[in-house]
C-alpha cells in the first residue's frame, strides 16, 4: 500500500496500465491515480485521501468524471 507515497518510474503510463489493476486511472500523461483513493473531483483538479491535489486537463474533466 503507497497511500502516503508518490512512486516514480521510467515506465510508460501505457504500460504500467497493461500491468496494474483496473482501479488505476490515466489522469493526465503523468499521473496515474488508484481511484479507491480520490476524495473529491473539482473543476479541474482531483483531491485524493491525503489532501493532495492533481491537475486534471480541461478536455478530459467530463471522462474523468464518468468515469
Amino acid at each position: 500500500m503507497c497511500f502516503d507515497k508518490i512512486i516514480t518510474c521510467n515506465i510508460s503510463i501505457h504500460k504500467l496500465l497493461e500491468v496494474l489493476p483496473e482501479e488505476f486511472y490515466p489522469l493526465h500523461r503523468c499521473y496515474l491515480v488508484n481511484t479507491k483513493y480520490i476524495l473529491s473531483i473539482r473543476r479541474f483538479e482531483v483531491v485524493l485521501q491525503t489532501n493532495d491535489t492533481l491537475p486534471i486537463p480541461a478536455a478530459q474533466y467530463s471522462r474523468i468524471k464518468k468515469y
